[in-house]
C-alpha cells in the first residue's frame, strides 16, 4: 500500500512540473464591423466598434434584434460578443475569424442566434465584441 501511495504521489509530481499551463489574453476588438437585424425588417443599423470593442445602437424600435458581424475577416481571433440591453445581457459563443465579407450571427449556447428583446421605443442596445487569445506556458 505504501508503494502504491508513493508511486501515485511520484506521478503526479510529475504531471504537475511538465504539464504546460495555459491562460487566454482577453482583448477588445477594436473597428469589427457590426449589424443589428430586426424581425421581420432585416439589417437595420451597422456600426463599428470603438476602442473598447463597444458600439452602441440606440432609439431602436421595440421588437426582436439579433447581432452579426458583418465581416469576420476583420478578426485575427475568436471573438465573443456579449450583448447588453435593458432585461439582460447575452453572451455569444465564439465566433471564428472568416474570409473577407463572410458575416457571422451571434449564437446563443444551444446554437441559435441571440435574440435581444427592446421592450418600447427607444430604448438602446449596446454590443461589446472581445477576442481571446490562448497563451501557453511551461512552468518555472
Amino acid at each position: 500500500m505504501k508503494r502504491f501511495i508513493a508511486l501515485t504521489a511520484a506521478c503526479a509530481a510529475f504531471l504537475t512540473i511538465t504539464t504546460a499551463v495555459a491562460h487566454a489574453t482577453v482583448t477588445p476588438s477594436q473597428s469589427t464591423p457590426v449589424g443589428l437585424e430586426h424581425d421581420p425588417e432585416g439589417i437595420v443599423a451597422r456600426g463599428r466598434t470603438n476602442g473598447s470593442g463597444d458600439v452602441t445602437f440606440s432609439k431602436l424600435k421595440q421588437g426582436n434584434y439579433t447581432v452579426l458581424l458583418t465581416d469576420t475577416s476583420t478578426l485575427r481571433a475568436p471573438a465573443t460578443v456579449l450583448v447588453k440591453s435593458k432585461l439582460r445581457n447575452e453572451v455569444s459563443a465564439p465566433i471564428a475569424p472568416g474570409k473577407r465579407g463572410t458575416q457571422a450571427f451571434a449564437l446563443d449556447t444551444s446554437g441559435r442566434k441571440l435574440t435581444v428583446v427592446v421592450v418600447k421605443d427607444g430604448e438602446s442596445i449596446i454590443v461589446h465584441v472581445q477576442t481571446a487569445t490562448e497563451n501557453r506556458e511551461l512552468p518555472r
